[in-house]
């Protein structure tokens, strides 16, 4: 048994403390009783004031003693919380003045002495708008029992606000205490002290990032207040950004009424070239495989403004070509708004080739997260009507073209971005437009009597990841990728592509088909560097086809492992994966294997 974990509060008699002797007293007792061996406790606790014996009988029912605890040193324990009880409710010179008893019975004598209760706390200088914006409009002038805890409450909503309003070096101060008995007011005085303006930003180390830049993306710019709030984010908000590190602590020094900023950055690698090459076997040749490759360059604040171009191409199945290419710039005008352009070019062999454009506005929020909305046109045209062209009923393609509107949220808090241990990342997309079905001279015009050549459709997607470190060197990932088409009459041309290693491991690279699709996945890393881990992963779907009257569903799920790892050159990764889907068997023999690199610059 640790004495010293009981806590005795003492009166001054005379000119002697008897807080030590009690101490020593109750710890030699209850050290007797130990040795004894444990056993149920039964307490009785007698309650003691100078003067009200009325206000003793109040306090025993106000506080409705446990009189049964499983041993002594628990009893303790308890008769030691009932003095904070009392202590927070008033009764300033509350103490436990002895313990007698044995282990099965206690007593303990309380002495609760006097409660103290504001009446009233003045302002001298306090403005009503700042009391209702920390939130202490009514508990100023309210009944409240006088103690350190409650005072400590008030003094820190005052200074909260204060610091969060241009006042840093604010203080409060109590004065002019007038008491009638028991019940006390007083003359709360708050000094502001010099009201402090951000006068710059100073960015020291070998960071190219721009001043301007910064100023938008922390939200401290040169005459805003001074906010305690914001500059004490300051760490966690450099951290979420992928080009820079921290190379020390910030610092702030103020002169006169003005504050500077001083941040220490060193840059860091951000953007990004990186391949893939799968080898999947080929169907129509047996016993050979085919290749497939998607190649990336992401540049990342090259100009030192949070700008992003990425480019992206691969090639997903033979004679198909897929180009996707991304314009991001963000606080335009110094504002928090930023724009973003993409084009998507996607070539299917010689049957039809897309053209998509989206052009976005984003409202830019903490942590490099953002709220958007965007106007999409996609047209698709068809290459080839070989084999149709006669036809009376619809082919599975069309001449189509969809302009549509929508909105879009990402979030994401990791702790490491390329390689997380824990956190979240999450992007939410959702738009509706028109579609039009144009009339192609090449085929029977009889196939489009019984089509509505215009009508709405509908896109949402959702993907969403989560990292949870299970122990030192153990990180699950959990995720999920989810989208839906709705409206009438749907193509071929206007499905989802699911499939490969962006999406379904084990499957050939965007094989299936979809209008409706549900992925989830789950993978287990053993981390063995920063930026290189073992993992095992089950990935498993639900989705169906339903276009130009045909309707398929599937669960189709692939599970495999892998490694990656870095290296001088880049980081190098390679997934092995098998599939299974509708009723086939697993097969080895169309086991799928990638091999990719990233290099960051």
């Amino acid at each position: 048994m640790n004495c010293s974990s009981v806590k005795v509060k003492s009166r001054s008699i005379g000119n002697f403390e008897l807080k030590a002797l009690q101490k020593i007293g109750i710890c030699l007792l209850l050290l007797a009783i130990s040795l004894n061996g444990q056993a149920q406790t039964h307490l009785q606790i007698v309650f003691s004031h100078p003067e009200n014996t009325t206000e003793v009988s109040r306090t025993e029912a106000r506080l409705k003693v446990d009189n049964t605890h499983p041993d002594s040193v628990s009893t303790v324990r308890y008769l030691n919380k009932m003095i904070v009880q009392l202590q927070n409710a008033g009764h300033l010179d509350a103490s436990l003045d002895s313990v007698t008893g044995n282990r099965d019975s206690l007593t303990g004598y309380v002495f609760f002495g006097d409660a103290y209760t504001w009446v009233r706390i003045r302002q001298a200088n306090l403005d009503e708008g700042m009391l209702t914006e920390a939130g202490l409009r009514d508990r100023l002038y309210s009944s409240k029992p006088v103690t350190a805890d409650a005072i400590s409450k008030i003094n820190k909503r005052i200074l909260t606000w204060c610091e969060n309003h241009g006042y840093p070096f604010a203080s409060v101060t109590y004065r002019d205490f007038e008491f009638d008995g028991h019940d006390v007011s007083a003359l709360l005085d708050l000094n502001t002290e010099k009201r402090i303006t951000i006068d710059s930003i100073i960015v020291r180390g070998t960071s190219r990032l721009s001043r301007i830049y910064l100023e938008n993306y922390l939200s401290i710019k040169s005459g805003d207040l001074y906010n305690e709030s914001i500059i004490r984010n300051i760490p966690d908000r450099v951290r979420e950004l992928p080009m820079v590190t921290e190379a020390k602590a910030f610092g702030v020094t103020f002169t006169d009424e003005t504050a500077t900023i001083i941040l220490n950055l060193e840059d860091k690698k951000a953007s990004q070239i990186d391949g893939v090459i799968g080898i999947l076997p080929d169907y129509n040749n047996q016993g050979k495989v085919q290749l497939t490759g998607d190649i990336r360059i992401r540049l990342l604040s090259s100009f030192g403004r949070g700008e992003l171009f990425d480019f992206n191409w691969k090639n997903p199945q033979p004679q198909t070509q897929d180009l996707k290419m991304n314009v991001n710039y963000p606080f335009l005008l110094n504002s928090p708004i930023g724009i973003d352009l993409n084009l998507g070019i996607y070539k299917k062999d010689t049957t039809y080739i897309d053209v998509n454009l989206n052009a976005g506005l984003q409202f830019i929020l903490h942590g490099g997260n953002y709220f958007k909305v965007f106007v999409n046109s996609k047209k698709s045209n068809l290459l080839s009507t070989y084999g149709y062209q006669n036809a009376t009923t619809l082919p599975p393609y069309a001449d189509i073209s969809v302009v549509s509107y929508g909105v879009g949220l990402k979030s994401e808090k990791l702790d490491y971005r390329f390689n997380p241990r824990r956190g979240y990342a999450i992007n939410i997309t959702g738009a509706a437009g028109f579609k039009t079905i144009k009339e192609n001279p090449k085929l029977n015009e009889v196939i489009y009597d019984s089509l509505d050549l215009e009508t709405v459709q509908y896109h949402g997607l959702i993907t969403a990841d989560t990292y949870i470190s299970l122990f030192p060197r153990g990180v699950l990932n959990l995720g999920t990728q989810s989208a839906g088409i709705g409206g009438p009459q749907l193509f071929s041309n206007e499905l989802y592509r699911i499939g490969g290693l962006k999406t379904l491991r084990g499957f050939d690279e965007e094989s299936i088909l979809t209008s409706l699709y549900f992925i989830g996945k789950a993978e287990m890393r053993y981390l063995m560097d920063q930026n290189s881990f073992l993992f095992l992963f089950f990935n498993g779907a639900w989705y169906e086809r339903n276009s130009n009257g045909l309707y398929i569903k599937d669960t189709p799920y692939g599970f495999g492992a892998g490694i990656t790892f870095e290296t001088r050159i880049g980081i190098f990764s390679v997934n092995y994966a098998l599939g299974k889907e509708f009723d086939n068997p697993v097969r080895l023999k169309a086991a799928k294997v990638h091999f990719g690199i990233v290099n960051y610059f």
